[in-house]
Formats: C-alpha cells, sequence, structure tokens
C-alpha cells in the first residue's frame, strides 16, 4: 500500500527499456504499467507514477494517453528534472521541437552535469538544422564522458562540412577502442557517407549489423 515504492518500479522498468532492458519489452510494459496504476490508485498525483505511465504510453504509440499524463506531471512538478526531460522527449518524438526545447533547457539549468541533457539538446538542435549550436552543445556532452555525444558532434560537424574537424573527432571515437566496436564502425559509417563515400559506408553499416544485431 505505498505509493512510492510502486511509481519507483514502474519507472525503472519503463525507462529500462530504453537505455538497459533486461526482460521482454511486452513483459516490462506489462509490469511497468500495472505498478504505475497501482501507485495512482494510492496517490492519483504521484508525479513519478504519471511520467513512467507517459513514457510508456508513447513507447506504445499512444500519443492522447502521454500528453495527459505528462501534461499532468508538469502541472504538479514543472521544476522536476525527470518531468522536464521525459516531457521533451515526448515533444521531440511528437515534432514540437520548440516546446521540447524550452523544457530540455530548464533540465540542463536544473542538473548541468548530466550528460542525457546536453545529448538530447543536441538531437532537437540538429532536427532544427541549428548545426553550429547544435555542435557546442555536443561538446558539453563529450566533456561530461558520454561517448555517444562524440558520434553527435561528428554528424553534426559533417552537416557543417566541417570535414578536418570531423576526422579528428572520428579519431577521438576510435582511439583506445577495438576498430570493429559498434561506436567505431557507426561513427565511421556516418564519416564515410557524409563525405561522399556511400558504398563504403554502406559496407560499414553492413559490418556493424552483422556484429552487433538489433
Amino acid at each position: 500500500s505505498y505509493a512510492a515504492a510502486h511509481a519507483g518500479r514502474a519507472f525503472a522498468l519503463a525507462i529500462s527499456d530504453l537505455w538497459n532492458p533486461w526482460m521482454p519489452t511486452g513483459e516490462m510494459m506489462v509490469q511497468s504499467r500495472a505498478s504505475a496504476d497501482r501507485a495512482l490508485q494510492l496517490d492519483p498525483d504521484n508525479v513519478e507514477a504519471l511520467t513512467a505511465r507517459g513514457v510508456l504510453s508513447y513507447l506504445q504509440l499512444d500519443i492522447v494517453g502521454a500528453h495527459a499524463d505528462l501534461d499532468r506531471a508538469y502541472a504538479l512538478a514543472p521544476d522536476t528534472v525527470d518531468v522536464l526531460n521525459f516531457n521533451g522527449d515526448f515533444l521531440l518524438y511528437i515534432g514540437d521541437l520548440r516546446a521540447g526545447e524550452r523544457l530540455k533547457r530548464k533540465a540542463m539549468l536544473l542538473d548541468p552535469l548530466a550528460w542525457v541533457h546536453a545529448k538530447d539538446m543536441g538531437t532537437i538542435l540538429g532536427a532544427q538544422g541549428r548545426f553550429v549550436e547544435a555542435v557546442a552543445v555536443d561538446k558539453l556532452g563529450a566533456a561530461t564522458g558520454y561517448q555517444g555525444s562524440l558520434n553527435q558532434l561528428l554528424r553534426d560537424q559533417l552537416a557543417l562540412k566541417q570535414f578536418d574537424e570531423a576526422q579528428r573527432t572520428l579519431d577521438r571515437v576510435c582511439q583506445g577502442r577495438d576498430s570493429r566496436s559498434k561506436l567505431c564502425l557507426k561513427s565511421k559509417a556516418h564519416f564515410l557517407a557524409g563525405t561522399g563515400r556511400i558504398e563504403d559506408a554502406r559496407v560499414a553499416m553492413a559490418s556493424m549489423v552483422r556484429d552487433f544485431p538489433p
């Protein structure tokens, strides 16, 4: 009968599918939603449960349900980083890039050392074609130690035709890493495609898919 425990379980399960799934997606969603629903039976204003259920809804393409739960969570806790983060993700997902950017910027101000906000902000800026700003944010993400931001930086540099800078970024991605690692292969494919070597990029992508099947 402890709402916070059910909400915490729902949230942990919901985000595990985004980052490090440890059970089949269908089972995870069923268990997470059951925990969120139980938490909200006990505490209808439980922000963590509303956020978890909102995430589950948009993963299952229920846009109306996601809007309802995430808007409610934001109304109850507009200065909570997780609420801002996942609302921003949802807005990016449905293409409301400016609104998503506003929430992500607020999350970055509240939690400036978290790599996830810089990663997401780079994605949002790049989707708007604002590659100069995206490069600056990608560098912030890379400075936190998140290697995925280097791959994002590489793509944004290629969009700006900064080929020498992109080559140096690729070298950073692959330095000290097996040249057949997933991140190195993916970055090589992006670099090759961005510099016009499409067939070589296809070979690199095929190698990555073979070694790291979805």
